[in-house]
């Protein structure tokens, strides 16, 4: 035996044999009663790397993980905006499974769903020091020992002690964490795929990796049991992927299942809770008196300060023909049941009148906005569903008819006055008399665009000096990256659209969240607001103290805010989950997601070592070659050639997943903003124009640029972000008819695409070596060169193989293009 490991193994015999003789029952009992993260104690520092950034509710199940982890299924709605309660729970159950189960033994692995990139590097950039794995280890084993186990060394360990003896490695060094328990992500066959390198540390270790990050619900193994599962329904950015998991919890075979919400009013939340599963809604009183470790970012604090207020607007419709309407909707709804054509003309009408309904601006903004963008104006939309309802039978086109004739009355009123769009104007002149900082937020591109026309006009500036003003468009999804020293003094939210409004009037974002809405939003909130708030919990954490002090209660000020309103009148459903949800209790699901489908594409069959794909014979693919890539044609690939894929697909949207990862970072989001706001700018008056490209770039060449006229091209189009050289970025301002006189929004233009040009620079660089490489593990140059922007490029990793090419066919098949640049397996 090498000497200097036995050296080691006999101090740690002796540790044990000394602490042996002094352990009982009462030490037991005071360790057991220590916060598991605290024995191991991995380094959680956000200087290091910002996404260990928790919130004061990660740590809150940081410290009640001891009970949390007893449950066999358990949700909880908690206010954490990062979404990284998975991560926290699994680091205190990777502790709780070294100390309980046979030390130095294999780990039952956990399951984390969504896997997403945060929360991967959120675990990939934890340390520990050395001397405290140690130190935590030898205490595990001693108390493992005195309760009559067998503990044993851990492989790693073994090599661990070996070079601490020979001074190879102090005790003082900070290691990653993955180092020891290394974690994987599960791939598209299930098999586990290990995240990272391990500096030679685990090497050898053939244990299963105790942590598996699950990108996709399909991607989980049915066949594996796993110790727990931790599912953050919220991190999940698309309904499609909520509504697979819903569908396929069954998949998930663990001893405990912990749900994790942002928030109670998450429909999915509010229907686990419904069908008795325990639950426990995290309440600023669930928080220790100290406050100390929990409160130093002040989280909870915010959300309790912000004053929520109801700007309430007068019904849109006479409460007679509301209740028509609401009747009308729920028999046809019930219709729906047997008729597929009916089913389709009952969501356009539910749609078309919510569109009326929440409209923020007057109908000739709304008009002359989407007009620009090529979408059909209020009158057209109408006319559209008018000519299909035609199909429908004469019971239901009656109901049809009578509905929508109240409908159109309703526009026509609003077109005349618009109650919403002057309440929203309302509130953003009072924040500018008091010189605050207004957001006001919208769901879609098109609504900002419209109600920065609105704004503009109204005010008399233009829309792109809106934010000079301190006058914001927000959207809801740019809210979660809001930063404390970031939120906004005042944010309107121009009408109510369900439990996700009422996530965001809670989270602390401003200072003052106010809510334009009907009686009939407002009812719709309140009863939103009672499933979220008034359910009893089933499960409470026991407290080691008394609760944390409350001066204010949000909850409290919003139940006052909403107070009961004609309760009458039925409330039909403004949130576009439960809507979903409700049309899908009375529609059995028949038939797959509708697929766009194009006509048939010329092409030709590449075979690769492992699959196959259909690849446009006329088009280009993503090549490897010496130390770059290069864009290949179809019809030149020769036998050897790398192909990359993006998402098992042929495709550029390697390039929209990079911009998509910068327009993720909070740095970067007000720059995006500005860029994106001049884009629809330039798009909407180059379709107002009628020019064409030539003859504005006679224009231009008039007015002293030298410019080709495909560089003009690319500026309308959007290919660039800006004009180079601030002159003719200048020079086109002009021409699009924005007043400038001072240059402020050619400055504010320019320093945003400078800004911009720069890290994507930097961040192609880092993807182009990482294309060449095509490796998961050798990252150390890549991170390096990403780390003083904050960027990652996890998802491209994940989504990007090589296939070699075998053969390609010469002969020219036809094929849809649902079909064309997609891989195949042989």
């Amino acid at each position: 035996a090498d000497p200097q490991l036995q050296k080691g193994v006999n101090v740690m015999n002796q540790g044990w044999t000394d602490r042996k003789a002094s352990s009982n029952e009462s030490d037991h009992s005071s360790l057991v009663s220590v916060p598991i993260p605290e024995i191991l104690g991995p380094s959680l520092s956000p200087d290091a790397h910002p996404s260990l950034a928790f919130s004061c509710a990660d740590k809150l199940l940081w410290l009640r993980a001891n009970q949390i982890l007893e449950e066999k299924e358990l949700a909880i709605a908690y206010p954490n905006l990062g979404c990284r309660g998975g991560l926290t729970l699994f680091l205190a159950y990777l502790t709780f499974c070294v100390r309980t189960d046979n030390p130095g033994n294999p780990i039952e692995p956990v399951l984390v769903y969504p896997g997403t990139t945060e929360i991967r590097e959120s675990y990939m950039a934890l340390r520990i020091k050395i001397g405290n794995l140690l130190d935590g280890l030898q205490k595990i084993r001693i108390l493992a020992h005195a309760r009559g186990g067998h503990p044993c060394v851990y492989p790693w360990e073994k090599r661990l002690i070996k070079r601490v003896a020979q001074g190879g490695i102090n005790r003082s060094d900070h290691y990653p964490l993955h180092d020891f328990f290394p974690a994987a992500v599960l791939d598209g066959d299930s098999n586990p795929r290990l995240l990272g390198g391990r500096h030679g540390l685990g090497r050898g270790d053939d244990s299963i990796p105790p942590l598996h990050f699950a990108v996709k619900i399909h991607h989980i193994p049915p066949e594996t049991t796993y110790k727990a599962a931790f599912l953050m329904y919220d991190a999940l950015t698309t309904y499609a992927e909520r509504r697979r998991l819903n569908r396929n919890l069954q998949r998930i075979s663990a001893a405990t299942v912990i749900h994790l919400f942002e928030s109670p009013f998450s429909p999915n939340f509010r229907r686990l809770v419904k069908q008795g599963t325990q639950s426990w809604r995290v309440r600023p009183a669930d928080f220790p008196a100290d406050g100390k470790l929990f409160l130093e970012d002040a989280e909870v604090l915010e959300m309790m300060d912000t004053q929520p207020r109801i700007h309430t607007l007068p019904p849109p419709l006479k409460e007679q023909d509301l209740s028509t309407v609401y009747a009308n909707l729920g028999h046809l709804r019930r219709s729906t049941m047997d008729d597929d054509v009916a089913t389709d003309i009952y969501m356009r009408l539910y749609n078309l009148y919510r569109f009326i309904l929440t409209l923020p601006v007057p109908v000739e903004d709304y008009d002359a906005v989407a007009e620009s963008f090529g979408y059909a104006i209020v009158r057209e939309r109408f006319e559209d569903i008018k000519d299909d309802a035609t199909k429908l039978g004469p019971v239901e086109y009656s109901l049809f008819d009578d509905t929508l004739q109240k409908i159109l009355s309703m526009a026509d009123r609003l077109s005349k006055d618009s109650p919403r769009a002057r309440a929203v104007l309302t509130e953003v002149r009072r924040a500018r008399e008091k010189d605050l900082r207004v957001g006001v937020v919208i769901s879609n591109e098109l609504d900002g665009s419209a109600i920065e026309r609105f704004l503009a006009r109204s005010i008399g500036t233009d829309p792109m000096l809106l934010s000079s003003l301190r006058v914001h468009v927000v959207h809801f999804g740019s809210l979660r990256t809001i930063k404390s020293e970031n939120t906004f003094d005042i944010l309107v939210f121009p009408s109510y659209r369900g439990g996700y409004t009422l996530r965001w009037i809670m989270s602390g974002k401003a200072k003052e969240a106010v809510v334009i809405s009907t009686e009939g939003e407002r009812r719709a909130m309140l009863r939103d607001f009672r499933e979220g708030m008034d359910e009893r919990n089933t499960w409470t954490p026991k407290r080691d103290g008394p609760p944390m002090p409350l001066d204010d209660d949000l909850e409290n000020k919003l139940r006052s805010a909403l107070k009961d309103v004609n309760p009458n009148l039925p409330t039909v459903p403004l949130d576009d989950e439960s809507f979903a949800q409700g049309l899908f209790d009375f529609v059995p699901i028949r038939k797959p997601d509708a697929v766009r489908m194009a006509g048939p594409i010329k092409s030709r069959k590449v075979t690769f070592r492992q699959r196959y794909a259909f690849l446009p014979s006329e088009g280009a693919v993503t090549v490897i070659e010496g130390n770059g890539t290069t864009e290949t044609a179809v019809k030149d690939l020769v036998p050897g050639n790398i192909v990359l894929f993006v998402n098992h697909a042929q495709s550029r949207t390697i390039y929209e997943l990079m911009l998509d990862e910068i327009k993720r970072s909070p740095r970067f989001e007000p720059f995006v903003t500005v860029i994106q706001q001049w884009h629809r700018r330039l798009r909407s008056w180059f379709i107002d124009s009628d020019l064409s490209y030539s003859e504005i770039h006679d224009v231009l060449l008039n007015k002293g640029s030298e410019v080709v006229g495909a560089t003009v091209a690319s500026w309308i189009r959007g290919k660039t972000m800006a004009p180079l050289d601030p002159e003719n970025l200048g020079r086109l301002i002009s021409v699009v008819g924005i007043p400038d006189p001072d240059a402020v929004v050619c400055k504010t233009v320019n320093d945003a695409a400078v800004r911009l040009r720069s890290v994507y620079r930097v961040y192609a660089k880092a993807v182009n070596s990482f294309l060449v490489k095509v490796a998961g593990e050798d990252r150390a140059e890549v991170d390096d060169l990403l780390q003083k922007y904050n960027l990652d490029i996890g998802s491209i990793r994940d989504s990007v193989v090589k296939e070699e090419v075998v053969t390609v066919s010469p002969e020219i098949v036809s094929i849809s293009a649902s079909v064309v640049g997609r891989l195949y397996g042989n």
